[in-house]
């Protein structure tokens, strides 16, 4: 009876485990390679990745099978329910559901706008802090800084370094 206990849970956890794996759908070629004890799988051409409700399209990857990690390059988007980020090069960590953007960054959600030269989101969290000429506009707002906080879930925004923000009625500098 207890050998088919342990059975049972070590399947579980493994079914729990594989959920939360990177899983590639699609590209137009696929090779694999070990380096340094890691296997590493490179794709190319429409490119498409999933983790739960997070969906990654770009030109070609480098995925790491053991890291749970993904470098993407080219027409980078990543999307998770009405969220869409947008770059030109990109590491997906799957662990963390965190993604890091470089050469330049868009995030648009219902209700902003995010831009700036580089940027993390954290997916569990719901949120992104950018860096570099960041600019985030709203129905009600536009606000420029050198860096900022957004927070999805309550819309707030944190900002530091040449924070200008413009309404329909004012202009704080």
């Amino acid at each position: 009876m207890n050998k088919y206990f342990l059975i049972l849970i070590i399947f579980s956890c493994n079914v729990l485990l594989a959920q939360d794996n990177l899983e590639l759908k699609s590209a137009d070629k696929l090779t694999g390679k070990t380096e340094n004890s890691q296997m590493i799988r490179e794709a190319t051409g429409n490119v498409h990745f999933v983790q739960g409700n997070i969906s990654a399209f770009c030109n070609s990857a480098i995925q790491y099978m053991d890291a749970n990690k993904v470098e993407l390059r080219g027409n980078v988007r990543i999307y998770q329910d009405t969220l869409s980020l947008f770059t030109e090069k990109g590491v997906y960590f799957g662990n963390d559901k965190m993604a890091i953007c470089e050469n330049g960054v868009t995030l648009k959600d219902p209700n902003a706008t995010l831009r700036a030269d580089n940027g993390v989101y954290f997916f569990n969290e719901r949120k992104a802090i950018f860096n570099g000429d960041v600019i985030i506009i709203n129905p009600e707002y536009r606000i420029t800084s050198r860096e900022l906080t957004y927070l999805r879930n309550t819309e707030d925004s944190f900002c530091r370094g040449n924070v200008i923000v413009k309404t329909d009625s004012a202009l704080i500098k």
